[in-house]
């Protein structure tokens, strides 16, 4: 059996063994870590960005949510999804052809949002399972999401510091990213 068979039958495994993932942190803390082992199973690499989170929390570079946990359960989902739609519609303005679909997992509550237009307009959907087939992923963390919307911390050093990674197929992935990009140069997320 080749090697990549086997990750393959690992990971049905998992996921098999999983209870589906409509459930993200804000409604049961106890879903997350076996949701971000999988995650890191599936898009190598991504619980990178947990430390980077951390790093930069530590160098003042994002502010760090002092609140108890459980104030943060209590008005988090709504301050999540306020920051994911502002920065979904930076995205999606940004130049004049629409973006292709993309998906952001927010790593502390495993909270992930869909964007994608339907009929020419933009539409955000939080709280999704998971992307759907040939979505960009986008592993981020709330901190940084709402950072980039505040244009407290700008897309170019996000990128540079690690606390975005992006993966899919590389064209899209490419698209996604040169939307980013063209923030930076707008200075629409400075």
């Amino acid at each position: 059996m080749t090697r990549l068979r086997r990750q393959l039958l690992a990971a049905l495994a998992l996921l098999a063994w999983v209870p589906p993932s409509s459930a993200c942190g804000f409604e049961d803390p106890g879903s997350v870590t076996a949701a971000r082992g999988i995650l890191n199973f599936v898009y190598p690499q991504s619980l990178h960005v947990i430390s980077a989170v951390w790093r930069a929390e530590l160098d003042g570079e994002l502010e760090r949510d002092a609140a108890p946990a459980a104030v943060r359960a209590l008005v988090g989902y709504r301050r999540s999804t306020r920051a994911l739609e502002t920065f979904g519609s930076f995205i999606n303005n940004a130049a004049p052809t629409p973006a292709p679909a993309f998906s952001i997992v927010l790593l502390t509550p495993m909270l992930w949002t869909r964007f994608h237009r339907d009929d020419g307009a933009p539409v955000v959907t939080p709280h999704v399972n998971g992307p759907d087939a040939g979505d960009v992923v986008i592993v981020t963390d709330e901190s940084v999401v709402a950072a980039l919307a505040k244009g407290s911390l700008g897309a170019g050093r996000a990128l540079e510091l690690g606390l975005v990674r992006f993966y899919g197929p590389g064209d899209r992935v490419r698209e996604v990213e040169q939307r980013v990009y063209e923030l930076i140069a707008r200075n629409v997320v400075h």
